[in-house]
């Protein structure tokens, strides 16, 4: 009856909410890379990251080069799926150190930057490889686990252990710390730096977009000169006494 459909109707629309939000939670991903671009260019601009160049859905999620070049991928988690486990991220550092394994000359140092924690892994800061870790630790003996399934020599083992890094950065840390990097050049609080971080973001995805085209030459990046532009005009447009104040 009338009454029946009306019960049951919310419990068909709550699973048919749960069915369909695989575009919603690639969407998350996506702006989670825009927060760690975000973060990286912020970091650029303040001095304590050395890059020349940051380039959106470069090789990787973010290309950064410099005095020697990053390859960076961003992997988002939601809170309520959990922490990563080893076994996951020892598959990914594998597949990168495989992608960029050369026969001759300097591989590019891999990172991958990770919203939660790995479970029972120690935490590395930025600049750390996986020769932080200790012999026990599980995300190392993860990667000796999927390095033996694939055959890797010994060599290789020993490369991906001085190449790669895994960083944790959780959302709204990732937000905090641009915000804090851009105020603490700009003279200004964290929260009245927030609209240059939002700008950043925009920038971003800006040329993430642009990147989209399969034709090289078109590749955009932003460099010191553009990340500055950008915080200088959105500075422009706000009012400095009301950020002086926030």
């Amino acid at each position: 009856d009338a009454g029946n459909v009306d019960r049951e109707e919310p419990h068909a629309l709550e699973r048919s909410w749960s069915r369909t939000r695989a575009g919603a939670s690639a969407g998350r991903g996506y702006h989670f890379q825009d927060v760690v671009g975000a973060w990286v260019c912020a970091r650029v601009y303040g001095g304590s990251l050395a890059f020349d160049t940051v380039t959106p859905e470069g090789l990787e999620d973010l290309t950064c080069e410099g005095i020697a070049t990053w390859q960076i991928q961003v992997k988002s988690r939601q809170e309520r799926v959990g922490v990563f486990t080893p076994g996951e991220v020892a598959g990914w550092v594998c597949d990168l150190v495989e992608k960029y394994r050369v026969t001759e000359g300097r591989m590019p140092r891999v990172q991958l930057v990770l919203e939660r924690p790995v479970a029972g892994a120690a935490t590395l800061v930025w600049e750390d490889t996986l020769r932080f870790l200790t012999d026990d630790d599980p995300l190392w003996t993860g990667v000796l686990k999927e390095a033996g399934k694939r055959d890797w020599p010994t060599q290789l083992v020993d490369e991906a252990r001085s190449i790669t890094g895994i960083f944790v950065l959780p959302w709204e840390q990732a937000q905090r710390e641009a915000e804090s990097a851009v105020g603490d050049r700009l003279g200004l609080l964290p929260a009245a730096a927030s609209p240059v971080v939002r700008a950043l973001r925009e920038a971003v995805a800006a040329v993430e977009d642009n990147n989209a085209s399969p034709d090289y030459t078109r590749r955009g990046w932003l460099d010191h000169t553009r990340i500055s532009r950008v915080v200088e005009e959105t500075c422009k447009v706000l009012d400095q006494t009301a950020l002086q104040g926030a």
